[in-house]
């Protein structure tokens, strides 16, 4: 996870701003699976063109197109967050969730059974995965609150779902610094002997 974003992710989703940033990869297998599609729908239209004529064209202006579509579209599963917002985009699918309608955020491995695979997927329990093979498996949870108020719950893949998940509370914690919402967070025990050990040997200087 890094703050850097790609240029689709600063016009199309409030990169320009991120506090956070994954763009993860669909794998190899998948670009040789559409290429192949690609191939058999090519070979078959040329198939039917030596006996049909111009007819044989048809599949082929309307299965490739469709194809390149979709490749594009599911290539890349894309997560930002900014001071104002999350935003999930597994093609034109996934949520714009803002910060303050969050109400809880986890790291965790990804269960494919329990969703049954890998895409846009949904559980028993009602969680809606964004989700893709390969990586290191693992994904960021959130729980929030619809305009409704009704609960929603959504797993997304990430290349760290560690640092995104932080990410999202540190946005969440200076968003709602001035509502009187509390977001917890304990600042890490080696940071404090950091600072103790600054300050005695500044003590030292001032002695010599």
């Amino acid at each position: 996870m890094s703050r850097d974003t790609d240029d689709y992710a600063k016009k199309f989703m409030a990169g320009e701003s991120a506090l956070g940033s994954s763009r993860v990869r669909m794998p190899g297998w998948f670009f040789g699976l559409m290429g192949g599609l690609a191939l058999l729908t090519l070979v078959a239209g040329i198939a039917t063109l030596a006996t049909a004529g111009l007819a044989g064209l048809v599949p082929i202006l309307f299965s490739l197109p469709l194809l390149v579509v979709v490749t594009l579209l599911f290539s890349h599963v894309r997560v930002t967050v900014s001071a104002a917002q999350l935003v999930v985009q597994y093609g034109l699918f996934g949520p714009k969730v803002p910060l303050e309608r969050i109400t809880h955020v986890s790291a965790e491995a990804y269960d494919w059974k329990k969703f049954g695979g890998w895409g846009i997927k949904w559980s028993r329990d009602g969680t809606t995965a964004y989700s893709v093979p390969g990586g290191n498996g693992r994904v960021v949870r959130v729980h929030y609150l619809d305009p409704k108020g009704k609960e929603k719950k959504v797993v997304v893949s990430v290349d760290d779902a560690d640092g995104m998940a932080a990410a999202i509370q540190l946005a969440r914690a200076g968003r709602t610094a001035g509502t009187g919402v509390r977001v917890a967070a304990e600042p890490p025990a080696e940071v404090d002997d950091a600072v103790d050990a600054d300050a005695a040997d500044e003590r030292l200087r001032r002695q010599r």
